[in-house]
């Protein structure tokens, strides 16, 4: 009996803990960029929040990218399945990651024609470019809003 209510007790501790912020599950949404792992920077660069260098995708498969809190580039995105990404980007990957990429239209870059993704949680990882050619790209962004 001391057991259950001990349990009760502690179970409604922690479901009443206030948590950061937590957004759904997905790509849709606002997202700032937190790192750029990407070409001859050794090290990397981190950003901190609040830096303005944002993608935000909506559910009718349009995209706006910022910079700077200045819009750059803005259209509709389409989802593909591409298991290329190892070839493409000059990586060893693990076998199943960066199986997708998002096609940007309206967004011309000719260093990274393709751009690969993986999303974890509130952590969207973008790979492209081609790292042994030190033009490869790796940016962290980190979900802000639905």
């Amino acid at each position: 009996m001391r057991c259950t209510i001990y349990a009760i007790l502690f179970t409604g501790i922690f479901l009443s803990c206030s948590k950061s912020k937590t957004f759904s599950p997905g790509l849709y949404g606002k997202w700032e960029l937190r790192a750029n792992l990407g070409g001859s920077m050794a090290g990397g660069i981190t950003y901190a929040p609040g830096n303005g260098t944002t993608i935000s995708f909506s559910q009718d498969q349009r995209y706006i990218m910022t910079k700077n809190k200045e819009t750059i580039a803005s259209g509709s995105f389409k989802i593909l399945t591409d298991n290329s990404a190892s070839e493409s980007v000059g990586l060893v990957l693990a076998p199943g990651k960066y199986s997708k990429r998002i096609d940007f239209e309206g967004y011309n870059n000719q260093y990274t024609p393709k751009i690969f993704f993986e999303l974890t949680s509130d952590t969207l990882s973008l790979l492209g470019g081609h790292f042994p050619l030190d033009y490869g790209m790796h940016d962290i962004y980190v979900k802000i809003s639905e």
